[in-house]
């Protein structure tokens, strides 16, 4: 099946992105969690 015959869903793709969009906002807003530098120094190693 050629890839280009694949309808693409724009809804949801555009969802993707603000939910992506609403995630950076609310990491913007927030702290950053001691858990979320953990997991950073493991994925840095």
């Amino acid at each position: 099946m050629n890839i280009l015959e694949i309808p693409i869903d724009v809804n949801s793709l555009n969802k993707q992105v603000k939910e992506r969009q609403e995630k950076i906002k609310n990491q913007l807003i927030e702290p950053p969690s001691p858990l979320d530098d953990f997991r950073k120094q493991i994925n840095q190693s």
